[in-house]
Order: structure tokens, then C-alpha cells, then sequence
């Protein structure tokens, strides 16, 4: 850093070690943390597939639902506070709050099916002629009591990833980072979920374990921003908007919209998921643990994705470049 003293000549003032060792173990834990986010975020979702499997009576529908209803949360979540990260005072203490939300809204998870059992006999004379209008009626019900935790969940990436990019140029590196090391550990949630936590622990004893850990992650991250300084924002980004998000002003102009790519890619690898799923389910015969095998698999492959996107940013090519070139693999 420079300093101008009353000469008005530029003096280095060096900055204390000991506080640049204080921060990069801040760093290590947040990051630390947001692997564990990952790991309960994954363990909900299993858990959830369980629940709405009795509640549709069909593997595929449930399996639907709660990708549907996971992933609607996570975009709304994401989208909601990603808006409101620059104007938080303290982007640790929100992403603490966030993550003990995540815990408190997970527990609407055991009123789902006693509240199932409680509207079934009317809801059923009402639309039970109708087996598309009462499937639609209960992913209304799946979509009100888990949609919270999913909105909460949302919110993390994008609150964490407004304290620890410190430039614009540092999105691309810093955010593929997070969301690799998040989706890694969600991975490892959804195979000990699938085939380790219910067997060892029960259902119930396995989502309260999540609870509590989600609860954990956010009096640590509470405790960890309370001295915490943000990051000042750049005066202006070394590169323009347009460079760093190909596409013209924040990637929404021009002949393709990096909008529309990211909508169509999502909807394609999601309706890919769930067709291994449907397929899968006809060889392993297992609908939970289908689902988690081809979770496993997915979150693996996005994950290892995500950390070669941290190489493929410092690749001197155009992004459009490498985009197409990934999505053609």
C-alpha cells in the first residue's frame, strides 16, 4: 500500500504479518465451511426424495419434484440475494443468518406428510378423477414446505462470494472455487445420505443431524465475521463488463445472451439427470439409491468441472471460445 505524507512523496507502509496470516486462515475457514453447506445441502435433498417418494407413491415423480423444487429454491434464493449482497454491512454475519434459516426452515420437512395424512381424504375427493391435477396439487404442497430451505440455501453462494471476491477480475476464479469445493462436499453428502446416514442413524436422527450442522455452520460464520472488514469495492473493473461476461452489458445484449445459454444448459442437464435416474431405476431397482448413485455422479463431474474452470480462466482465449467448446463436449 502507499501512503503520501506531508511531502507529498509516496511511503510504503508495509502491512503486519500476523494480520495477513489472521486473514488467509478467515479464509481457509470460510471456505471450510461453505464445504460442509454443501455436504448438509445434499443431505436435505436425499432425505427429501425419501419423504416425497411416500408422498407420490412414484420414483420418477419424486425424483422430479424434489430436483424441481431444490433447484427453484436455490435460483430464487440466489437471484434474491445475489441483489442484496453489495448492500450488506457484513456479507459473514448474512451468510451465518442464512445457513441457521436453513436449519430453522428444515424442519417444516417433518409436517409434510402428517399434513399430507390431514388434507388427503378431502383433496382426493376434490381431484381424484384427475391423477395429473392431483399430482400437481401435491408438488404444491412439496414446493410450499421445502421451497424456505431451498430459498435460504440460495442465498449462500452468492453472499460468501461478495466477501471473498476482492475484484472483478476475481470472479471467475474465486466463484469457481466456491462452487467447486460446495458442490465436492455436496457430492460426498449425497453418497453418505444415499447409502450411509438412514441405515446408521434413521431418517429422523439423519435430517436432524443436518439441522444441527447447518445451525453450526452459521454461529461459525457469525463468529467469524463479528471482526471481520469487507472488502471495498473497486472504483471500476480492470477489464469492462463486457469481457468479463461475453454478451454486451452484463451479458444480456447481443446475438446470444449468456442468459439464455445458462437457461438452456441448466434445463438440459437437469432433464439429463433425471432420465439416468428413470433409466438406471430399471437395472439398480432401487429408487433411492438410483438417485443418489447418479446425484454422486453428476455432483462429482460439476465439481471437477468447476476446479477446471479456475485453470480454464487464466486461459488467454475468448470466453465465448471456451464456452462453446464446453458445451459441445
Amino acid at each position: 500500500a502507499l501512503k503520501l505524507d506531508g511531502s507529498r512523496k509516496a511511503r510504503p507502509v508495509m502491512s503486519r504479518p500476523g494480520s495477513d496470516r489472521a486473514e488467509r486462515r478467515r479464509r481457509f475457514a470460510i471456505l471450510g465451511l461453505f464445504v460442509v453447506s454443501g455436504f448438509t445441502g445434499l443431505v436435505y435433498e436425499v432425505l427429501w426424495l425419501k419423504e416425497l417418494g411416500l408422498l407420490f407413491g412414484n420414483t420418477s415423480h419424486a425424483a422430479a419434484t424434489t430436483l424441481a423444487v431444490f433447484f427453484l429454491g436455490l435460483a430464487a434464493g440466489g437471484y434474491f440475494w445475489g441483489l442484496r449482497a453489495p448492500r450488506l454491512t457484513n456479507s459473514l454475519v448474512a451468510y451465518g443468518v442464512l445457513e441457521i434459516a436453513v436449519g430453522v426452515t428444515g424442519l417444516l420437512y417433518f409436517w409434510l406428510l402428517d399434513l399430507y395424512r390431514w388434507i388427503y381424504v378431502p383433496l382426493y375427493a376434490w381431484l381424484g378423477e384427475s391423477l395429473s391435477l392431483l399430482a400437481a396439487a401435491k408438488f404444491l404442497l412439496a414446493l410450499g414446505i421445502l421451497f424456505p430451505a431451498a430459498f435460504a440455501m440460495g442465498g449462500t453462494l452468492p453472499v460468501v462470494g461478495h466477501h471473498l471476491v476482492r475484484h472483478a477480475n476475481g470472479l471467475g476464479r474465486t466463484g469457481a472455487l466456491l462452487y467447486a469445493l460446495n458442490t465436492l462436499g455436496a457430492a460426498i453428502g449425497a453418497f453418505v445420505a444415499g447409502f450411509y446416514l438412514p441405515l446408521t442413524l434413521g431418517f429422523r436422527n439423519a435430517y436432524l443431524l443436518a439441522i444441527g450442522l447447518s445451525v453450526a455452520i452459521g454461529l461459525a460464520a457469525c463468529a467469524l465475521g463479528r471482526n471481520a472488514r469487507e472488502a471495498a469495492p473497486a472504483i471500476r473493473p480492470a477489464l469492462p463488463v463486457s469481457a468479463i461476461v461475453p454478451g454486451g452489458r452484463a451479458g444480456m445484449t447481443g446475438p446470444t445472451p449468456v442468459w439464455v445459454v445458462a437457461f438452456g444448459s441448466g434445463f438440459l442437464a437437469l432433464g439429463l439427470e433425471v432420465a439416468w435416474t428413470r433409466m438406471f431405476a430399471q437395472v439398480l431397482q432401487n429408487s433411492v439409491y438410483t438417485f443418489a448413485i447418479i446425484l454422486v455422479v453428476f455432483l462429482v463431474a460439476i465439481g471437477a468441472g468447476s476446479l477446471l474452470a479456475t485453470w480454464l480462466c487464466r486461459v488467454p482465449a475468448r470466453p465465448r471460445t471456451v464456452l462453446a467448446v464446453l458445451l459441445t463436449l
